[in-house]
């Protein structure tokens, strides 16, 4: 239904150049014609056609707003719904980020109309295995925390083994962070299996984008990515977000 045919037609919340081309040239093979979309900055326009809506809170949020807009010719079911549903949730934060707005949550009524089973999409979405809970408090031992109110840690390829971890599950660390009181700025430094060390960025009112795209990387004004290929530069961008950090504290006082 509507998901297959808008992941088919078009490269969907893509930020990486070289994972980009490659997916590019397998979509070529595919369709004739291909479209970005995306609600993430527009540094690479690498598609003939754009959709770019950089203050909507997902991807998931515009495709559901086509689909309302046009409900003849994009029929929805259930499945379809569900998997929107569930991207809008989790790129949103559960609702909680910068983008969201009441179009956001009228956009989720729209396919919860169409017959989303929220209890059991939140009961897979928030149940997690008995081992993780031991790799989250492992987390919060590791900790190390800033002058200024920098909250970070490093996970690397040793600790990743032990806790039976993939890239990607380490890489979810990050929301161990966000509700530290006082640490406006949080960073999860994920070793990669090419070598580099891969840095998750979060903030709460404070844009660190430019921080990130210093190093190798980019993304939303408080949810970014970057590399670092160092321990010496893993330093020198903690010591950036501090510095960072405590120009925003000076200057603002609705931080919490």
């Amino acid at each position: 239904m509507l998901g297959q045919h808008a992941l088919l037609h078009g490269i969907v919340n893509q930020r990486t150049v070289g994972r980009n081309q490659r997916r590019i040239a397998q979509v070529y093979r595919i369709r004739q014609c291909t479209v970005k979309i995306d609600h993430h900055p527009n540094v690479e326009p690498y598609a003939p056609t754009l959709w770019v809506e950089e203050d909507c809170s997902s991807c998931c949020e515009m495709i559901a707003a086509l689909a309302e807009t046009f409900p003849e010719t994009l029929k929805i079911d259930p499945q379809a719904a569900s998997f929107l549903y569930l991207g809008m949730v989790t790129d949103s934060g559960r609702f909680r980020f910068p983008g969201v707005n009441g179009d956001t949550l009228r956009r989720a009524a729209f396919l919860m109309d169409a017959g989303v089973d929220t209890q059991r999409l939140y009961a897979r979405l928030y149940l997690r295995d008995f081992e993780s809970f031991r790799f989250e408090a492992w987390v919060y031992d590791q900790l190390h925390r800033t002058e200024n109110g920098v909250v970070w840690l490093r996970i690397d390829r040793e600790d990743q083994e032990k806790f039976g971890l993939s890239f990607e599950n380490a890489s979810a660390a990050v929301g161990y962070l966000d509700t530290i009181k006082g640490c406006i700025c949080q960073l999860a430094f994920i070793d990669a299996p090419d070598g580099s060390i891969r840095v998750r960025l979060r903030s709460r009112f404070m844009t660190i984008n430019g921080l990130a795209e210093r190093y190798h990387g980019g993304g939303h004004a408080c949810a970014s990515g970057a590399t670092v290929y160092s321990v010496e530069e893993l330093n020198a961008l903690v010591a950036e977000a501090d510095a960072l950090t405590g120009q925003y504290k000076a200057g603002h006082n609705d931080w919490l």
